[in-house]
């Protein structure tokens, strides 16, 4: 294991918004809405470089061009983004593609991938990270700046970033550490790791413990996991690191460092595997390694407000399939809130969710959105 369009005004992360209107893609909406409707996709690699925009022999002049074709292909799209990113720069790229992500079902489906197209355009322009996060945008979950992170790496090439993965992101921390910027560096840097590894998941997870502490770790691991979810959704619905007969794998499989981001992703590939089936996602979550279960849970409220475009209704009634499993529901709902600060970016929507819970739940609600509104 995707969804809104932003309004034209950029939103600060920092500041409330007295009206909340949709913003940006909460992760369990990319995800979510990427692995309903991947049958509409092709089956595409992450890795188009940068240069994309300027040394392909065609570059579609118009997005209809793309969309005309009976088969979509992504690398038409592709080649159209990054040659309007390339040209007229990152905002005109973004505003066409927030404007067909309404109207056209592949970019709705591949925002995510389409967004690192234009990332990895940027920095070949720039010439650096922090020149191309300047100009970036958090459209469909951050993918700017996960392309951007992996043109970087590819243009430092396997050896140079196996030995140089803990300076990477050294300029973000350094400007402000733990930033949005900061994670978004570190968790692409993950990404990117797997192309590096050839999608070797473990040694990429190995790869992320040469960062600077255990927060660049997580963070780097959860886009090693993050990763291997795509992968999985960009092809025939599987990876080497997932096993139909046993759902919790990998992270039943990995080392006790790496669970508990293991687990905050894996009900997105379940979920996928399983038509959607909440009740039955919740009892393989309660299987878990000691300890995680309600890691899992989490993950799971996560992707009942993804699946569901953040309905208040919709969301808790898939958490609700919790039952009566221990700390089921009470981590659905902080999974789900999360996803509603992220996909607002703002706390309204998010505290109706909690109201809606009611009971014991609300308070501890309430205190979760400030929290966790505070990291953006």
């Amino acid at each position: 294991m995707v969804k809104k369009v932003k309004q034209s005004k950029r939103v600060d992360y920092h500041q409330p918004q007295s009206s909340e209107k949709p913003a940006r893609f909460g992760l369990g909406a990319q995800l979510t809405v990427a692995l309903v409707i991947i049958a509409l996709a092709t089956t595409v690699s992450w890795l188009i470089v940068g240069r994309i925009s300027h040394s392909v022999s065609y570059v579609p002049t118009s997005l209809g061009e793309c969309q005309k074709a009976a088969a979509k292909d992504y690398q038409c799209y592709a080649k159209y983004y990054a040659a309007v990113a390339y040209s007229k720069g990152n905002a005109a790229a973004f505003k066409d593609m927030e404007a067909a992500y309404n109207t056209d079902d592949f970019v709705k489906s591949q925002c995510h991938q389409l967004a690192h197209v234009v990332g990895r355009t940027s920095f070949e322009k720039a010439g650096s990270l922090e020149k191309a996060y300047q100009q970036g945008d958090n459209f469909c979950w951050s993918g700017f700046y996960h392309g951007a992170i992996e043109q970087a790496i590819k243009e430092l090439g396997p050896a140079r970033i196996k030995k140089e993965a803990a300076t990477v992101c050294q300029s973000f921390a350094l400007k402000q550490q733990y930033s949005f910027d900061h994670f978004n560096c570190v968790h692409g840097l993950g990404h990117g790791l797997m192309a590096v590894e050839d999608y070797n998941l473990f040694d990429s997870l190995k790869l992320c413990n040469n960062l600077n502490d255990s927060w660049e770790q997580s963070s780097c691991y959860g886009g090693v996991y993050m990763e291997n979810v795509m992968v999985a959704s960009r092809g025939d619905g599987t990876t080497a690191y997932f096993k139909a007969d046993d759902p919790l794998y990998p992270c039943d499989a990995v080392d006790q460092l790496y669970k508990e981001q293991c687990y905050l992703m894996q009900t997105s590939y379940i979920l996928q595997h399983n038509g959607y089936d909440f009740a039955k996602t919740f009892q393989e979550c309660a299987r878990a390694d000691t300890g995680f279960a309600e890691t899992c849970y989490r993950s799971i409220g996560r992707d009942a407000s993804g699946s569901t475009i953040s309905d208040v209704d919709k969301t808790i009634a898939n958490c609700k399939h919790g039952g009566d499993a221990p700390g089921a529901q009470y981590n659905c709902m902080l999974g789900a809130v999360r996803d509603f600060v992220s996909y607002y970016h703002g706390v309204e929507k998010a505290n109706q969710l909690c109201d809606a819970f009611g009971g014991e739940f609300t308070a501890p609600c309430r205190q979760d959105v400030i929290t966790y509104y505070k990291t953006f």
